[in-house]
């Protein structure tokens, strides 16, 4: 029988989010980035005694002894790794971080608990160039390293998400002489004008209906999902009709016929918006985000969906649904008539139904994501 530990640890997660107008598919500059980030911080992780917990895809998480080491790490990320890629690239990803401090459960080397997810939602929480910690990382830092934590007022989002009792603190990791005020200053006059640019850029994707990507996030248990219950009837057709914008492409396209996989035919899976964009995911494209935040491939403006809420990943030629959200997914099948939710969890899509971001579909709260998976 395996032995099972628990104890106190600081968790570091850390998120590079690719900067927009780099291409999710086929960009090799941005495999590039991905590749040196994961190297560098790996090296600078070790230097604070860190226990890598996961490494996927661009996200990072791991554990300390300590919090003063984890703050430390932290810093070291956000000073080194992202001098160097802004020196590169024209637009260099960015980083966010979450830390926490709690108890964990280890068992063969794997780790598990809130504590883990905690600090996943303060690095989904935290800004661009931003590290956000919870009280017990404040409360468990020395004194010469608290001084760099600072209490900030939860936003709206944050108060949701956390709750009213957690109270966040921000991490200043950059140096304070004169000179880096002066950088600072302007880092903030060029955030303003970054929020001012999205906003412009929001305003014209709600008229065209377009939607940007961003890389996906990869931080969940390979479990199963809860089934719920047996779904209600549709009342409309699963399949939607093809979008009547010029150049868009229907649930099935014309050309694609529908017939059992084979090793000569490529699977991919067709998924429909609200609006009736159309998003293929296959072996060409592996992934896709969906969630609230404007920056994901696939949007939900509804208050249940968290920022970076779920993902759909091909994988073997299957299709997974991973949620890392506060609410949850609900998927449809439509074939078997059952609805499941999964939380924090992955689950693999059944050939047709529907996907619903924290709400239920009979809820009538949003117009569900249609999908069905295509051959050829």
């Amino acid at each position: 029988m395996s032995e099972t530990r628990k104890h106190v640890v600081a968790v570091l997660f850390a998120d590079l989010s690719r900067a927009s107008g780099q291409d999710a598919e086929g960009d090799k500059s941005a495999h590039d980035v991905i590749e040196y980030w994961i190297s560098r911080t790996t090296e600078l992780l070790a230097q604070e005694n860190a226990n890598l917990i996961t490494s996927v895809g661009s996200t990072v998480r791991c554990a300390f002894p300590a919090a003063d080491q984890a703050i430390t790490a932290a810093c070291l990320l956000q000073q080194e790794t992202m001098a160097r890629l802004k020196s590169t690239f024209v637009a260099p990803p960015e980083l966010r971080i979450g830390l926490n401090v709690g108890d964990v459960v280890v068992q063969q080397g794997a780790y598990a608990g809130e504590t883990l997810m905690m600090a996943a939602r303060m690095a989904l929480l935290a800004k661009p160039r931003q590290i956000i910690a919870s009280q017990t990382v404040n409360d468990t830092a020395s004194p010469g390293v608290r001084q760099r934590l600072t209490r900030i007022q939860k936003d709206e989002e944050m108060h949701i998400r956390l709750g009213p009792t957690i109270e966040v603190y921000e991490v200043r990791w950059r140096d304070e002489g004169p000179a880096a005020k002066v950088a600072s200053a302007k880092e903030a006059a060029k955030e303003a004008a970054k929020e001012a640019a999205k906003e412009r850029h929001k305003e014209l994707t709600h008229k065209s209906g377009a939607v940007p990507t961003i890389p996906v996030q990869r931080l969940v248990p390979k479990q199963g999902g809860v089934l719920l219950r047996k779904a209600a009837a549709a009342k409309v057709p699963l399949v939607p009709a093809a979008d009547k914008k010029p150049g868009s492409v229907p649930l099935t396209p014309k050309k694609v016929e529908l017939r059992p996989a084979s090793a000569t035919q490529p699977v991919k899976l067709c998924v429909v918006d609200s609006q009736g964009n159309t998003t293929l995911v296959g072996k060409e494209r592996p992934s896709a985000t969906m969630g609230r935040s404007d920056d994901n491939d696939i949007v939900f403006a509804v208050d249940s969906a968290s920022r970076k809420h779920a993902q759909i990943e091909y994988r073997a030629g299957e299709f997974y649904l991973i949620d890392h959200s506060w609410n949850g997914t609900l998927v449809y099948d439509s074939k078997e008539n059952q609805e499941v939710l999964v939380h924090n969890d992955e689950f693999k899509l059944p050939a047709s139904g529907s996907i619903c971001l924290g709400c239920q579909r009979s809820s009538g709260a949003l117009k569900p994501l249609e999908y069905r998976l295509v051959y050829g």
